[in-house]
């Protein structure tokens, strides 16, 4: 499977993600997602967290593009995955909880340090803490993958969105997001710090 920073050029060559904020979704797989809005979250089938990813949200498997139920974020993942790279940088709740804080969240590693700034309000709700964790953890490869040249969206092996870096290593950003959300550590910009710097 090729990496999901984008699709691939009919030519062979690999075409970039997309840059700038996740406003607006563009391109055919921005399209695809629509009017509609979905959200990406992390579970495993032991109620714990971190492999089984679904594309939700009202009329979310018409959103990516399939009539139907929603359907894994893997699968959306291989399939389309412009459409992917766009739902995986909507992170509604988190942007939600930062505008509140009065920070803005557009892609940038600056962000990463404002979001370690703030208040953990979350962490007396388990179920708002998982959602932010996740969100978080997607923000987190949202801006590694559209920053760190090479870096690209795809599978790990328990079937999770993971952001391959350009040395062949697999940054688990949800995992990472999760525990950010629960503890603060490790701290989002650490993490972007030791990717960044290979």
């Amino acid at each position: 499977m090729d990496g999901a920073g984008g699709g691939t050029r009919e030519g062979g060559g690999k075409e970039e993600g997309p840059a700038g904020g996740s406003g607006g979704a563009s391109g055919a797989g921005g399209e695809a997602l629509g009017a509609t809005r979905a959200t990406a979250t992390a579970t495993r089938g032991d109620g714990g967290r971190g492999a089984t990813l679904v594309a939700g949200g009202e009329g979310a498997g018409e959103s990516a593009g399939v009539g139907g139920p929603p359907r894994p974020v893997g699968e959306l993942l291989e399939q389309d995955p412009r459409a992917a790279v766009e739902l995986f940088a909507e992170c509604e709740l988190l942007r939600a909880e930062a505008a509140e804080a009065g920070v803005v969240l557009d892609d940038s590693p600056e962000s990463l340090e404002a979001l370690d700034q703030l208040l953990p309000r979350w962490r007396s709700d388990p179920e708002l803490l998982d959602h932010l964790g996740n969100d978080a953890g997607f923000y987190l490869g949202t801006v590694v993958a559209r920053t760190v040249p090479g870096a690209v969206w795809r599978l790990g092996g328990d079937g999770t969105p993971v952001v391959l870096l350009p040395s062949g290593r697999e940054l688990a950003v949800v995992e990472d997001g999760l525990s950010w959300a629960e503890s603060g550590a490790p701290e989002l910009s650490q993490v972007y710090g030791e990717v960044s710097e290979g």
